[in-house]
């Protein structure tokens, strides 16, 4: 067997490795419920059709408000924008319909710009550190838990994952399968670019989408710079907010990624 030969053999049997690894992380991440009492919950857009929740998006924004109703926090964030052509948002269908299931209209926060997960996460990132917020349970599919959390902390929140157990996004092993591919896919495009990629969109196509590196940088006067994903603008906060490193390590941290170079 040539030198080649081997090296080829080695470098797909390390892909294989990870992609089974990561895969299996996936699965284990989805299938813990992490909930505890947080400063918000978070719940990731899905999509939706003139207002109405798609099945997807109704069995995260139920499960959400299942936790708001169980007093797991005090605060519901919903996500999502909205896709050419659309009336409405997937952050309005989720509070609209979290409002109808008797959620107080104070008590939600809407991010309504995102079209992937990274850009909802980048502003949930910022609506919590304007008010001071450190953590929240995040509510997503189970297959699309560990790439949610690990966006969510690399943002700097103290995050803990509850997946809906009723997504058909998840529910049979074909449709599962198919969702654990794509993640798979996601989370070696994130990393890959730094943290700057999802794989769900084109976000080149959008003339709003422009990565900036560096979230968040301390200043000498107190001031913290959020470099905004959407818009290419530095949102200024004069509070000095506790930064990630500055928050006490839980003892069942939510995320750990394979310690693997191909991955992370």
């Amino acid at each position: 067997m040539s030198h080649a030969t081997r090296l080829a053999l080695g470098s797909l049997l390390a892909a294989v490795f990870v992609a089974g690894w990561a895969g299996f992380r996936i699965q284990e991440q989805g299938g813990r419920d992490e909930q505890r009492p947080a400063d918000a919950i978070v719940v990731l857009g899905a999509a939706q059709y003139d207002g109405r929740p798609s099945p997807v998006l109704e069995a995260r924004i139920r499960h959400g408000v299942a936790l708001y109703d169980a007093g797991v926090a005090p605060l519901l964030i919903v996500t999502g924008g909205k896709a050419s052509g659309d009336r409405t948002t997937e952050a309005s269908a989720a509070s609209d319909w979290a409002v109808a299931h008797g959620v107080p209209a104070a008590a939600i926060l809407s991010e309504d710009r995102g079209r992937t997960t990274l850009e909802s996460l980048e502003a949930v990132s910022a609506i919590l550190l304007e008010r001071g917020l450190r953590s929240a349970v995040f509510v997503s599919d189970r297959t699309h838990m560990l790439r949610v959390l690990r966006i969510a902390t690399d943002q700097g929140i103290t995050a803990w994952g509850s997946p809906t157990r009723t997504s058909p996004a998840d529910a049979g092993a074909g449709t599962r399968l198919e969702a654990i591919v794509h993640e798979l896919g996601a989370l070696v495009v994130y990393f890959v670019g730094g943290g700057h990629v999802v794989i769900e969109d084109q976000l080149a196509s959008s003339p709003w989408a422009r990565p900036i590196p560096g979230r968040v940088a301390r200043h000498s006067d107190g001031i913290r710079t959020i470099p905004s994903w959407r818009s290419g603008r530095a949102h200024l906060y004069s509070a000095e907010l506790p930064t990630h490193r500055d928050r006490p390590a839980h003892p069942t941290a939510p995320v750990a990624l394979p310690a693997v170079p191909m991955v992370c």
